[in-house]
């Protein structure tokens, strides 16, 4: 038999998600995150959840004829609660959480008690497999419907049977109440949309224009659009009141789940394509995609404060952030690849370095252009701690100091016998570090008050690609063409340990904030994370296709980001678990630098289109549950 995966309300209209046995917790991204999180215990395709009243809890329904409840704080298992002799295939929570609905293949609906997992009622009366159940936003009505063309309203309270639709040519595959109560809407198997008086139980209206099988279907919070998906690869935002319709063609394969945000603004499609994509509900504007798996997107649903969007495929169940982690801001102006980006400590500025041998300075909240500072190439830019001055390390054999404020050159710093590829402020503030190419292979350590050298430091036996000064000001870091990472003691500029692993040249180097780490990346398209005390290797971050420019710790240490030819990633920095990756628009990323707050991830390098420039995306709000 056809299967359907529908579901009906939680508190919202949440469609079913559908997974293989586990259910998992991560966030929205602009095109790939993976799962951060799993919840085991289901044995068998999960084809249902939804949140119960304020959201702390989590409902799913599955194969294996269970349903479960799982605490959202800890996202520990609360209870299971057994009864169907079917599969289930949709659950719907009450307005108040304290009854969930379920409906099954063996053709009931049960309604249990949260609270204790009883069993309240089994409602018999469908003759075929019920698709879709869902609560009226009042409480007090529970509607079913079957692929037995029906759909059934019951007394919520007391399990009462109140009457059905009839009519309909095709089975009900999905659902849905306006938020006023006063209509339902019901997607059927037979290319159309009914709409119901619930009062009188009247005909409406139809709705068509779909050309397979309506799969999902859910009304807008203000309850004058209405949106489906179906088997015709397509989903369309209809109004209610006059019927037309407009199409969003962006999914490749039947769509199996429609789910609005809660303010109305954002629509979500899960498809057969193994994507979900959010579309812009008053313009049907495509926004992003979101993918990272193999497999069919059976459903997606924000959760009841539109925050999060959960999205469920054949083998989990993730959870996306929606507010935050879309590619934002584009900044417009540089005419050359873009070596180097970094945020001052307070963020209101953001440097961008570049091939065009120019520096530029941005207001990170206007988004406008402050200063353009002149030179050659520049391969790395580094605010002071205090955000009062600029570093640039540049092609020319240099590093330059800026004054922030005014964009004035205040010095020069000269010594290298080769292009300067990286530079870095101590925490004080009172020293400077810089690395340069093949041709000079050496690490040079500045007074950054009055530009006097103060060491050079041999050791390396290629270019010196990165430096970065661990958070307590105590050591330093260097990454060079010879594929060796190497500590060195501040206090006395000696060799502490050197690192090696790598297969390619060094070409990041980043101190987790607690100073115990330290991450590499590497043109073996790989990132290392090396204990500093040890000198051990930790762990090994597999993913990238190409080389590895960038590395960078978000200020909690939870989060670990990386930039390359490919893609950005974004990364668990403690089990090393990808999370996210951001494609669209990058060809080549040379740089990436959260800001102080960690709200802002930066990134920097090659761009799609003519102008090349910098762009910078909100960093996910990564939610680590406790174990």
């Amino acid at each position: 038999m056809n299967r359907r995966h529908t579901c009906g309300n939680c508190h919202l209209v949440l469609p079913i998600l559908s997974l293989l046995g586990t259910l998992s917790v991560s966030a929205r991204a602009h095109e790939a995150p993976e799962w951060i999180w799993q919840l085991p215990g289901h044995t068998d395709f999960v084809t249902s959840v939804g949140y119960l009243g304020d959201g702390s809890i989590l409902a799913s329904g599955s194969w294996d004829r269970t349903l479960r409840l799982w605490d959202t704080g800890t996202w520990q298992l609360i209870r299971t609660m057994t009864g169907h002799t079917g599969e289930v295939l949709s659950v719907s929570c009450s307005p108040t959480g304290e009854t969930i609905a379920s409906g099954s293949t063996d053709e009931t609906v049960r309604v249990w008690n949260t609270q204790t997992g009883e069993l309240l009622f089994t409602l018999t009366g469908h003759s075929n497999v019920v698709t879709s159940v869902a609560f009226a936003p009042d409480g007090r009505t529970l509607a079913s419907g079957s692929t037995d063309n029906a759909v059934r309203f019951w007394d919520a309270s007391s399990g009462v049977f109140q009457r059905s639709l009839t009519g309909s040519m095709g089975g009900i595959t999905s659902i849905a109440f306006s938020p006023d109560g006063d209509t339902l809407a019901s997607g059927t198997t037979n290319d159309e949309i009914i709409l119901w008086d619930v009062q009188i139980g009247s005909h409406l209206a139809s709705l068509t224009g779909h050309i397979g099988d309506v799969t999902s279907v859910a009304f807008s919070p203000d309850g004058r659009s209405l949106a489906s998906g179906s088997k015709d690869n397509t989903v369309r935002l209809w109004d209610v009141v006059n019927g037309t319709s407009r199409t969003l063609v962006s999914h490749t394969d039947q769509v199996y789940s429609v789910a609005f945000s809660q303010d109305g603004r954002t629509l979500a499609s899960g498809s057969r394509d193994n994507t979900a994509t959010l579309w812009d509900a008053e313009t049907g504007a495509f926004l992003h995609t979101l993918s990272d798996s193999n497999t069919d997107v059976f459903s997606v649903a924000f959760s009841p404060d539109g925050v999060k969007l959960v999205s469920g495929s054949s083998d989990t169940i993730r959870l996306w952030d929606v507010e935050e982690g879309t590619l934002l801001h584009p900044l417009f102006g540089h005419s050359d690849n873009v070596n180097s980006v970094a945020f001052s400590p307070d963020g209101r500025r953001f440097a961008s370095g570049s091939a065009d041998r120019t520096v530029r300075l941005w207001d990170t909240q206007k988004r406008s252009l402050l200063h353009t500072l002149g030179g050659q190439t520049v391969y790395s830019t580094v605010f002071s701690p205090d955000g009062h001055t600029l570093a640039s390390a540049s092609f020319d054999d240099v590093v330059r100091l800026w004054d922030v404020e005014t964009g004035m050159l205040l010095r020069t710093l000269l010594g290298h016998t080769d292009e300067v590829l990286s530079v870095a402020f101590s925490p004080d503030g009172a020293t400077i570090a810089s690395g340069a190419g093949l041709f000079d292979s050496k690490v040079r350590i500045w007074n950054a008050q009055t530009g006097a050298p103060i060491r050079t430091l041999g050791g390396h036996t290629g270019g010196v690609n990165a430096v970065e000064f661990s958070p307590d000001g105590r050591t330093l870091v260097s990454g060079g063409g010879d594929r060796k990472i190497r500590l060195w003691d501040v206090e006395t500029w000696q060799e502490l340990d050197y690192l090696s692993g790598h297969g390619g040249d060094v070409l990041a180097v980043a101190f987790a904030p607690d100073g115990r780490t330290v991450a590499s990346g590497s043109r073996d398209n790989s990132i290392r994370l090396w204990s500093v005390q040890t000198g051990s290797l930790l762990n090994i971050l597999s993913g990238h296709g190409d080389d590895v420019w960038a590395v960078d710790f978000s200020p909690d240490g939870n989060v670990l980001a990386s930039g390359s030819a490919d893609s950005v990633r974004i990364w668990n920095a403690e089990t090393g678990q990808a999370l996210r990756s951001y494609r669209e628009q990058i060809l080549s990323t040379r740089s990436v630098t959260f800001s102080s707050d960690g709200r802002w991830l930066g990134i920097g390098g090659v761009v799609s289109g003519v102008a090349r420039n910098p762009f910078w995306v909100r960093k996910p709000k990564w939610t680590y549950p406790r174990r």
